[in-house]
């Protein structure tokens, strides 16, 4: 049976850390840049202030609901994936702080 979580981040502490945590946490970290069509760069440190204080100003791609409008491009951390974003290191110590929403521990069998 499909269903809709409304809030799988209730009650963590990470809603209420500041950015600067996780830059001061894991600076080895690598935020993806979205949307750079062809800029180079792909990756910013997450010891680098620019993923949390610069716009990135975009034209949205013509599926997009900004319907070829400007979007500020986000920054992604694609923890789960590792590779150059996130070393075994790093998502193991993720992993170790994250909890898991409620509706994810104990029994999930109906009645």
């Amino acid at each position: 049976v499909p269903f809709i979580v409304a809030d799988a981040g209730g009650g963590s502490e990470w809603l209420s850390r500041p950015c600067e945590y996780y830059s001061e946490r894991w600076p080895e970290g690598r935020m993806r840049m979205e949307y750079t069509r062809g800029e180079g760069v792909k990756y910013v440190p997450l010891a680098h202030d620019a993923w949390r204080s610069r716009d990135r100003w975009r034209l949205a791609h013509g599926e997009h609901m900004a319907e070829g409008g400007k979007v500020n491009a986000p920054y992604v951390w694609h923890i789960k994936d590792g590779g150059v974003e996130a070393p075994p290191h790093i998502r193991a110590s993720v992993q170790r702080e994250w909890r898991p929403p409620d509706f994810l521990r104990g029994d999930l069998k109906p009645g």
